[in-house]
């Protein structure tokens, strides 16, 4: 490239180019656009040489470079700077660079792919990718997160064997939460294997993980890895809160519109010091589950992690009981029943920790205490449909609903 400068700063050589840093040529119009950016100014090596190859003028008609003058540990040559990625104009402002893949096409991929990009100096809020098949877009095989505040991590599941387009896009923190995202980089991908009925994974424009202020929404600490595996159709997740919250989990298997909301079920742990999110997981697909808390003086709903999961075993049980708001005032964690569809006409067995209550009923059947935080009983069942109810009270004596039951007639005592 002509035009490029290296001053001398401070014992170093920087590379800058005033000529891209100005402004551009919009082509159709023939005129010259300015727009400062200070993208080409004293540029990471490392980012300069995605779109400059440095030569002196004296090799100019040779093509070659003299390799001092790329500044990098490991210069190019001409025909590996011919395949060298290529960042997108905000990627290039941005300043962000890729840690894995440095190269334009990627070649034998096998099954999957990660993709890790680092952001030197812009804070990036968010991210989402696309992959494209000609003129097709496919965005149910990519899934992204950011494991550090400058990292982001890209997984893909090849749809099928051939080449592929991986366009990634961000936002950066400073932006409106609803700005539009800008493209970054782009990738060639091929794909020499992959699986025969890959699984898809459920549409989510944003990334997964945990958001950044938990605090905000009074939690301590909460999972950070966003891919879990459940072998047996069941996962819990622990999230440690500061103070008392509210927590409403959403389950999405692929793009179903099936409601979920019952295969959830918030408790607290036996210790009392988490609140545990557990879910049961019907199909052995991929799901997505979503947290939703409230900002502190705010009493709205808005999502503070997200997670994906692959079940490969489905749960055989049925839904959760009922929960209610004193369940986690009490910060009650039922150990059983946990299947809100009971026998008609059996003995069902009740235990519940609570280091908050001062008294647990079912039905009117008075629960024993066991020790400073465990009531059980053995409450018979009526033969007819009908509501069971565990209630409790705390020093006013006054009961409130706690777990709610169904006997239901329809099941097959055998």
């Amino acid at each position: 490239m002509r035009g490029i400068q290296y001053n001398y700063i401070d014992n170093d050589w920087f590379l800058v180019d005033v000529m891209w840093g100005a402004g551009f040529v919009n082509t159709k119009e023939r005129k010259y656009v300015p727009r400062f950016t200070n993208a080409y100014f004293l540029t990471d090596p490392e980012v300069f040489i995605t779109d400059h190859f440095p030569f002196p003028v004296k090799s100019f008609e040779h093509y070659e470079s003299d390799t001092m003058w790329q500044l990098l540990e490991k210069p190019l040559s001409a025909l590996e700077f011919c395949s060298v990625v290529n960042f997108d104009q905000c990627g290039k402002d941005w300043g962000i660079r890729s840690l894995t893949h440095h190269q334009a096409i990627i070649y034998n991929i096998e099954y999957e792919i990660d993709i890790e990009l680092e952001t030197m100096y812009t804070q990036i809020s968010d991210c989402l990718a696309f992959l494209y098949e000609g003129e097709r877009k496919i965005d149910n095989f990519i899934y992204a997160y950011m494991p550090t505040d400058k990292i982001v991590r890209v997984h893909v599941c090849m749809p099928g064997r051939g080449v592929f387009v991986l366009q990634v896009y961000a936002r950066r923190q400073r932006d409106s939460p609803h700005g539009d995202f800008q493209p970054v980089i782009k990738y060639i991908l091929h794909c020499i294997k992959s699986f025969d009925q890959p699984l898809t994974y459920p549409t989510h424009h944003t990334l997964y993980g945990p958001v950044k202020d938990l605090a905000k929404y009074g939690i301590e600490s909460i999972k950070q890895d966003v891919y879990h595996v459940a072998d047996d159709g069941e996962i819990i997740f622990s999230v440690k809160p500061k103070r008392y919250i509210d927590i409403c989990p959403r389950l999405h298997f692929q793009d179903h519109t099936i409601d979920l909301k019952n295969y959830c079920f918030v408790d607290h742990s036996d210790c009392g010091i988490f609140l545990n999110v557990i879910v049961r997981l019907r199909y052995e697909v991929h799901y997505k589950h979503v947290l939703f808390g409230k900002q502190e003086h705010c009493s709205a709903f808005t999502p503070f992690a997200s997670y994906l999961i692959k079940c490969t075993k489905a749960c055989l049980d049925g839904v959760f009981p009922d929960a209610h708001e004193y369940a986690l005032k009490y910060k009650c964690c039922i150990l059983e029943p946990l299947i809100k569809a009971l026998y008609p006409s059996a003995e069902v067995l009740f235990c519940v920790k609570s280091p908050k209550a001062k008294s647990l009923k079912c039905n009117g059947t008075v629960l024993k205490k066991k020790d400073d935080c465990t009531f059980e009983g053995t409450v018979n069942m009526t033969g007819d449909d009908c509501t069971v109810v565990v209630e409790g009270c705390g020093l006013d004596g006054t009961f409130h609903r706690l777990y709610s039951y169904h006997v239901d007639t329809q099941l097959d005592k055998s």
